[in-house]
């Protein structure tokens, strides 16, 4: 067999289709215009569920908008102002004292003091 190889791309091309290896049934991945064979993509069947979490300072899960401007404001190296600061620690220790209490009470306990009341009136 005489190599054909030196007629350029086009006599490479049909050397490798008369060998054989030169496959037309390749399984391709990604978009129909990309030729990247799918085990080299990496591409696995089957949904893949991405989720990233942000904590903050307490070590809460924040939400996507707390999330940004927490990176807005280390990108800049400004920090949020006192009033937003205060606002934050408030709405902690709000968290702290709703998860104190028991679940079946107010933020005020007054079904507790209701209870009590009862109890010293002996009323039902």
């Amino acid at each position: 067999m005489k190599l054909q190889l030196a007629r350029g791309l086009a006599g490479a091309l049909k050397f490798l289709q008369e060998r054989g290896t030169l496959n037309e049934g390749t399984n391709w991945g990604g978009r129909t215009t990309d030729k990247k064979k799918r085990s080299l993509v990496g591409i696995e069947d089957g949904p893949k569920e991405i989720r990233i979490e942000r904590m903050d300072e307490f070590g809460r899960v924040m939400t996507p908008t707390e999330a940004f401007r927490d990176l807005s404001h280390k990108f800049h190296g400004k920090g949020p102002g006192k009033m937003k600061l205060e606002k934050r620690q408030k709405k902690y220790q709000d968290d702290l004292k709703t998860k104190q209490m028991k679940s079946s009470d107010t933020p005020l306990m007054f079904a507790e003091k209701m209870r009590e009341a009862q109890a010293r009136g002996q009323t039902p």
